[in-house]
């Protein structure tokens, strides 16, 4: 192969795993199994791996590589065979494969080539490769206020308040039986519906957050649930558009349907206001 030939497929299938590991650590947030005590403040799976990764691996350290694993090779199940391949052939396996088959064939020209059918791929070897080479490095780059608080309690910032731990909660959903989807509520009731950005037109991916009385609480209600999503995603050197962007491949988008007035509540504009915030933020945290 030459060095252009391995610098592609090297490219093609880097990016195929980069695809995977952000799949799974989609999954590992959304995981709520955590084994570092109820009174860690870590809110799931995919925290305290960063923790591990970020600080000390603990005596539960193997359980958290059996976990990043496995959400690795769920998320590689749909995948094409091609991009299969191609991230087997760069795993150090399937680099000495296809050198030895290169020979081979040198050698041998009369016999037939190998097609991708005869490719002895390691699905379990794929899987080690992306958490070592992708997963992992995601989670040492991640971070929020809870992984900072955890790791340095006397120096995380403050300045980008996680308001789900604020002490000034809007009013409680209301109990009510759940109407037809996106329809106008009789009783008056504001609806919270929420969509996922990463499974986006996909209505088996929609839920009902609840529902309130004004429009002022459903407002913030949407808002903590933006502030949620770009929370999970923060990181020290995350520039507010690249936040933005991860924000509108996987976040979270909250809107409101129902109530007695239409209330024009727009996720991804919130969102991109607060990105814009937290530049000035980063600024602030960096000069210190």
């Amino acid at each position: 192969m030459s060095a252009i030939q391995n610098q592609l497929v090297r490219g093609y299938a880097n990016k195929a795993a980069k695809a995977v590991a952000e799949a799974a650590e989609k999954t590992l947030v959304k995981s709520k199994h955590t084994l570092s005590g109820d009174d860690s403040g870590l809110m799931n799976t995919w925290e305290e791996i960063s923790v591990q990764v970020r600080g000390e691996e603990s005596f539960f350290w193997d359980a958290y590589l059996i976990a990043m694993r496995d959400a690795v090779l769920s998320s590689m199940q749909d995948m094409d065979r091609n991009d299969l391949i191609a991230i087997w052939l760069i795993t150090e396996s399937g680099w000495n494969w296809h050198y030895d088959l290169e020979i081979d064939e040198s050698e041998n020209q009369s016999k037939s080539k190998t097609d991708s059918d005869d490719v002895p791929i390691d699905e379990d070897e794929i899987a080690d490769f992306i958490v070592t080479e992708h997963l992992i490095p995601m989670a040492e780059n991640y971070s929020n206020f809870r992984v900072e608080n955890f790791l340095y309690p006397d120096a995380a910032p403050s300045d980008f308040e996680d308001e789900s731990d604020s002490d000034e909660e809007p009013s409680e959903p209301e109990d009510s039986e759940e109407g037809e989807e996106g329809s106008a509520d009789s009783s008056g009731l504001y609806t919270v519906m929420v969509d996922d950005n990463y499974n986006y037109m996909d209505e088996s991916s929609r839920y009902m957050y609840g529902q309130f009385k004004t429009a002022f609480d459903a407002v913030v209600a949407c808002e903590r649930i933006v502030d949620k999503s770009l929370l999970n995603m923060l990181s020290p050197n995350i520039t507010g558009e690249d936040l933005f962007a991860q924000y509108k491949s996987f976040g979270d988008d909250p809107y409101i349907t129902g109530g007695i007035e239409k209330v024009p509540f727009s996720a991804w504009d919130y969102a991109k206001y607060r990105c814009s915030e937290w530049d000035s933020i980063r600024h602030k945290i960096h000069s210190r």
